[in-house]
């Protein structure tokens, strides 16, 4: 394989992060609002109401650029790590497709390897989201908002 193949992955597993986060953002901070909201919920539909009362930007893209930008990291780790490690399992037979094991440990690998990024990302991800105010907020208290 050679080196831009490698390269094409980095890039494809970056604009594929990247793309899932502005899809998937305003979802996952409904359902980081459920479970921070766990015994006084009414339910989603409440709670998509809820977050939407405080806008796009403090409401559902909550702390999204920490995610779009780390993601696109993450995932271009995953894929260039899983091209590298089947490139690698399959040896001299680079022209052959790759069996079951090789594309079972592949994604092991690149799992395990993706880990290091991704847990602090999430933290950090998860306590902004969480910090949407839910009905009994002080005015003065202080949410940070990073957008």
């Amino acid at each position: 394989m050679p080196l831009s193949n490698s390269f094409d992955h980095f890039l494809a597993g970056a604009a594929a992060g990247s793309a899932g986060v502005l899809v998937g953002h305003p979802f996952d901070t409904v359902k980081v609002q459920l479970q921070v909201r766990a015994a006084n919920n009414k339910g989603i539909k409440e709670c998509f109401i809820s977050v939407g009362k405080h806008g796009m930007a403090k409401g559902f893209f909550r702390g999204l650029s920490w995610p779009f930008f780390s993601y696109g990291f993450i995932n271009s780790v995953f894929f260039g790590v899983y091209g590298s490690m089947l490139r690698v399992l399959k040896g001299n037979d680079s022209n052959s497709k790759p069996n079951y094991m090789h594309v079972w440990l592949a994604g092991c690998v690149s799992g395990l390897i993706q880990l290091i990024p991704s847990c602090p990302c999430e933290v950090i991800k998860v306590v902004l989201q969480s910090q949407i105010p839910h009905g009994t907020t002080n005015k003065g208290e202080f949410f940070i908002a990073i957008i």
